[in-house]
């Protein structure tokens, strides 16, 4: 089954069933009800995969807000979105639409005859844009952006489809109400990714979306109106008082100052993505930034709403432990194979350029905030974007180890591997990107971050994640996946995260959730790197074929398996950052297990492996 990030957002939203007939602006519908035109219809018995979706619905945790008036209230959300798009003709809005699918039709063809019957009813030969969202061997589901009399036409004049407005429930990525709705916590949520519906990435630009959002969120009435699906007397609504709350506080303007001084706006054009930022830490902030929120959810352009989450970080005997598992045998560097010519993208906290695994003596790193620039005679370092972050790594930082695991290199012309803690790569060079402000990383854009060191670059490792860990797929997950499809010399490396102690299942963190992109846990590592534990007699590591404790496993919210692969990541010796210490390089002798001497570090993590 191929599930994008929409039907993972649908999985505990609304459940529908058959209900009387309504009138839909001028439309009368007659014999005609919901039944055939909303998510109820997912219920035929003769699609049994739809059955299973709704039968998700049904059980989800998110329902259970709603009480035995949640069918009803599902009604009154469909019909006030039917009349949003018939009352404004010109613009187009979001479907889900989803057919049950013959024996051997295959999902093209099933999308060519959609498009086919949209082109005949809108009488336009115009490119329609969609996005697969279900494809099993007998459903085949889209998200569609177009107007609404034309899905309407279309829906009724072939029932075999059905049309299901995207409504503002179902833009919300898993866990993003509970966010929203934590705001006793002054600190709460502060930026948020909402991702364009098809169609929409060619049509808005960043101004223009921004705009629409706040002319929405200036005018209460006009918010109000796009969200308030219920009546005066419903009694059922999820949060009613909370919403009612943010309404009073628009009407009285004690949001005025968060929307003109705090809000910051960026716009990745590429992915189909804006960014908003609120720059305050009071509840006053909190509240201002959920309506926010709203005020660009009910604009049809946009498809998806999730938080961007605060980021947490996630050799010598790793290169033959990982090439071979036979001690001092590097198969790979046998043949040579090691990495001359390749160009390896790394975002982390920040990378020592001075420690002697990457100090070149004869070129210099340019330290560029775009990253356009760079030196690719350098020996190492051929780029080094230091936005969002800044310049350099704290002490014994996480960058610093985990480029020397990827890439270091003392280079010696004849002897690559010298050294106590050469890289798996040691003739590669590295792109940094900087995420770091001392030990506290600061996310960007999802094909920002995929773009840095390209075209040069083929690969970029990743070695962290959201903090605390989603195990959804979220919407930066759902980016690196698009940019890899989208990128067929591309590969994206992610640390599967450390919380699976106590053998967690269920831990494995985003954006190592992606379906393209290569996910990897940690094992236990060989000989001295091995903790010993206290006096030697209560070491609980037993070597490269056992899994590390901390390594997250699946699976995914979706049920996907996770990792993909395991290398050894407790404990790795490798680079370690002096910034106060330049030229810094090998000790005398190997620190102790998770300690650092000299210009060498001992840790341990899934970023490691």
């Amino acid at each position: 089954m191929i599930l994008s990030r929409y039907m993972t957002l649908l999985l505990g939203i609304f459940f529908s069933v058959p209900a009387e007939a309504v009138q839909v602006g001028d439309i009368d519908w007659g014999e005609l009800s919901f039944e055939e035109m909303s998510v109820a219809q997912l219920i035929k018995p003769s699609v049994q995969s739809l059955q299973d979706f709704t039968s998700k619905l049904r059980d989800s945790e998110a329902l259970n807000e709603f009480s035995g008036n949640a069918e009803q209230l599902l009604i009154k959300a469909n019909t006030k979105e039917w009349n949003r798009a018939l009352d404004d003709p010109s613009t187009t809005f979001p479907y889900l639409v989803c057919r049950e699918t013959s024996s051997g039709e295959s999902s093209y063809e099933a999308a060519k005859q959609l498009i086919a019957l949209l082109k005949e009813k809108e009488g336009t030969d115009e490119t329609v844009s969609m996005e697969p969202v279900l494809n099993t061997a007998d459903t085949f589901c889209v998200i569609l952006h177009t107007l609404g009399r034309v899905a309407l036409r279309t829906g009724l004049e072939d029932p075999s489809w059905i049309f299901q407005p995207y409504l503002n429930s179902f833009k919300l990525v898993k866990n993003t109400w509970d966010a929203l709705y934590k705001i006793d916590d002054a600190k709460g949520f502060r930026s948020l990714d909402f991702g364009l519906c098809p169609s929409a990435v060619q049509e808005l630009s960043n101004s223009t979306l921004a705009d629409k959002a706040l002319t929405m969120l200036l005018n209460a009435t006009l918010l109000k109106e796009a969200i308030v699906f219920w009546d005066e007397d419903d009694e059922d609504v999820p949060n009613r008082e909370f919403w009612d709350n943010i309404f009073q506080y628009l009407e009285q303007g004690v949001c005025s100052q968060v929307i003109e001084e705090r809000l910051e706006w960026e716009y990745d054009a590429v992915g189909g993505v804006l960014s908003l930022t609120v720059n305050g830490d009071t509840l006053t902030d909190s509240l201002c930034s959920i309506a926010v929120t709203a005020s660009v959810m009910v604009l049809p352009q946009v498809c998806s709403i999730s938080i961007r989450a605060p980021l947490k970080t996630r050799n010598k005997r790793v290169q033959w432990l990982a090439q071979s598992g036979i001690e001092e045998e590097r198969p790979m560097h046998d043949f040579d194979i090691m990495g001359e010519g390749q160009v390896i993208t790394v975002s982390d906290t920040g990378l020592d350029t001075k420690n002697c695994y990457f100090n070149d003596n004869d070129e210099s790193v340019i330290f560029d905030r775009w990253g356009g620039q760079g030196n690719p005679n350098h020996r190492k370092v051929v780029a080094y974007k230091t936005s969002p972050g800044d310049s350099f790594d704290y002490e014994y930082g996480h960058g610093t180890h985990v480029v020397g695991t990827i890439v270091g290199s003392q280079g010696d012309p004849y002897n690559p591997n010298k050294g106590m803690v050469p890289g798996m790569a040691p003739k590669a060079k590295v792109a940094f990107m900087d995420l770091g402000r001392g030990d506290v990383l600061y996310g960007a854009a999802a094909t920002t971050i995929a773009d840095m060191g390209r075209p040069d670059a083929k690969i970029h490792s990743a070695s962290w994640g959201d903090f605390p860990y989603d195990t959804s797929y979220t919407h930066q997950a759902q980016q690196f996946d698009k940019y890899m499809y989208e990128n067929d010399d591309f590969l994206m490396i992610l640390a599967a995260g450390n919380d699976g102690y106590g053998d967690g299942r269920g831990t494995i963190g985003s954006p190592a959730t992606s379906k393209n992109c290569i996910s990897v846990g940690a094992s236990h590592s060989y000989g001295n790197d091995l903790d010993p534990g206290f006096l030697g007699l209560f070491g609980f590591q037993k070597g490269p074929n056992h899994l590390a404790d901390f390594s997250s496993r699946g699976p995914t919210f979706d049920g996907r398996n996770k990792p993909d692969l395991i290398a050894p990541g407790k404990y790795v010796l490798s680079a370690g950052a002096q910034p106060y210490n330049p030229f810094s390089c090998d000790p005398n002798s190997e620190p102790s297990v998770g300690g650092g001497k000299g210009g060498v570090k001992s840790m341990a993590g899934t970023s490691m492996a």
